[in-house]
């Protein structure tokens, strides 16, 4: 299936099946022809690659968020750690079945409580895989210098929750614990850590009540003068849970075109719309995929439990296990009659993780799909950039390599 866009008197092309771009010329141009991402799949795949590796280090937690979809960091189920016998068991496994590890996370819970276990788990790595991309998802309220000085070491990429000013992020996250926080950050300044730090921000129902938008939360975290994002809670939580906006349309368009901008400006705020995400990945790498999320099929991604027990995603500790059937069943765009003969399906992404936990209802029954638009209408945009200047058009592309992929 192909898609036409028509910009300054000249045609473009996308066909749907090779995910490739052309301009109608006499002698037709690919572009973004490059695709060195697949190349280096295709390397990795003879390597036995796993690409992501998360260790559920601490079952367990020293906050009650008032938004937390792990259940109090527990996921419903008892307090526990990672212990070194359960990493020792997990090592045998994965050095029996994986030549190369890409990226390693530390997932909690709390995953500092666990900080013993986290050295303990990089050694055993570190003697079997040259790895160079460890992170840490952490509340921030426990960090001390020996912490920040291992993860320097190590480089580590460590993200930070902290969701906005002191009244709101204390009404969220609890008393005192804003303060607690920005203490510790400063530690990152002090040990030349700027570049490896990132504040993650959740955006809730609490937020829209209590006057503090988007542009709000920016100018908070501009003073702050460190990376951040901005992301909406995921809840089924009424008192937590964004409306859909009857606008919803609007801003997307509107998403796209500030992504854009933060983008060609190398803005300190890396999150960009999801969206324009997967059109500047499709034309980069090229890589078609019949599932809705990569990260849920065959081996991209292994997340260990401190049971021992194997997930494909963290948000499905407890729920669903790997080999789960209806993972693929979900994730698989041919069960859905709106994906089979659309133009967009051969790079389409949808959070499988949410239609497992929240429901497929709508997915499955809706007449219309607007992400195709969006994704046309990011398209159009990035072509529009490339047909006015090719400099700028590589700006972006350069900038999103750089700065922007998670």
């Amino acid at each position: 299936m192909k898609q036409e866009f028509l910009i300054n008197n000249k045609k473009y092309i996308f066909n749907g099946e090779t995910l490739d771009f052309y301009e109608v010329t006499d002698e037709d141009t690919t572009i973004y022809k490059e695709n060195n991402e697949s190349d280096q799949r295709n390397k990795n795949n003879e390597l036995r690659t796993l690409f992501k590796l998360v260790f559920n280090i601490s079952n367990k937690c020293n906050l009650k968020c008032k938004y937390c979809y792990a259940q109090g960091g527990n996921y419903g189920r008892e307090d526990s750690i990672l212990t070194k016998e359960s990493i020792d068991k997990i090592m045998d496994k994965l050095f029996i079945k994986y030549d190369r590890i890409n990226t390693v996370y530390f997932f909690g819970g709390e995953p500092t409580l666990n900080f013993e276990n986290i050295k303990y788990a990089v050694d055993r790595l570190s003697s079997c895989y040259d790895i160079k991309d460890y992170r840490i998802v952490t509340n921030g309220t426990n960090i001390d210098d020996e912490m920040v000085r291992y993860f320097k070491e190590y480089e580590f990429r460590v993200y930070i929750s902290i969701d906005g000013s002191e009244e709101i992020h204390n009404l969220l996250r609890g008393k005192n614990t804003h303060a607690i926080i920005l203490k510790n950050i400063q530690k990152f300044d002090l040990f030349d850590m700027e570049g490896q730090l990132e504040l993650i921000c959740t955006y809730t129902k609490y937020h829209k009540d209590n006057g503090i938008g988007y542009n709000d939360l920016e100018e908070y975290f501009k003073k702050l003068g460190i990376k951040y994002s901005i992301s909406n809670v995921i809840t089924d939580d009424e008192n937590l849970k964004l409306q859909h906006d009857e606008n919803y349309e609007e801003l997307q368009y509107s998403e796209i075109d500030n992504s854009i901008k933060k983008i060609l400006e190398h803005s300190d705020n890396t999150g960009i719309s999801g969206i324009l995400d997967t059109v500047l990945s499709t034309m980069i790498s090229k890589n078609q995929n019949e599932f809705f999320c990569k990260e849920l099929q065959n081996d991209y991604s292994n997340v260990y439990d401190y049971n021992e027990e194997v997930y494909s995603c963290i948000r499905l500790l407890g729920s669903y296990k790997k080999d789960d059937a209806k993972i693929y069943e979900f994730n698989n765009k041919k069960n859905y009659e709106l994906c089979k003969k659309c133009w967009a399906k051969k790079f389409c992404t949808v959070c499988t993780a949410d239609l497992l936990l929240f429901g497929r209802d709508k997915l499955v029954n809706q007449k219309k799909c607007d992400k195709s638009e969006y994704y046309k209408y990011a398209m159009k945009k990035v072509l529009e950039i490339y047909d006015e200047d090719i400099n700028k058009a590589s700006e972006l592309f350069n900038n999103y390599c750089k700065y922007f992929i998670k």
